[in-house]
């Protein structure tokens, strides 16, 4: 997607994220661990808070712990159509491409 013009505010209006719904981290989470569950990477298929010190480096600990719904909205409202299936009914079939 191309902008007509240059944003006059703020240059994060120049990011649309693209997605099918309105996901929780939570429900992200949720679905991660029922798939790793499956996959016999984890014991458990429910989620576990852990303290941000612990879940080890980098951006993605910090945005999982971050309490956020990734939300499409933008996108939507300047012609995006969802055709795919949605992260949370993708996740288990996604995990199919690693050998754990």
């Amino acid at each position: 997607m191309a902008m007509a013009k240059e944003p006059e505010d703020s240059p994060y209006k120049r990011v649309y994220i693209i997605g099918s719904n309105n996901n929780k981290w939570k429900d992200i989470s949720t679905a991660f661990a029922k798939g790793f569950h499956a996959k016999g990477v984890v014991s458990s298929p429910e989620p576990k808070s852990i303290r941000l010190e612990d879940a080890g480096e980098g951006e993605i600990a910090d945005l999982m712990a971050g309490n956020m719904t990734i939300k499409c909205d933008r996108a939507i409202r300047v012609g995006f159509k969802p055709t795919h299936p949605t992260l949370l009914e993708h996740i288990g079939e996604a995990l199919n491409f690693f050998d754990w």
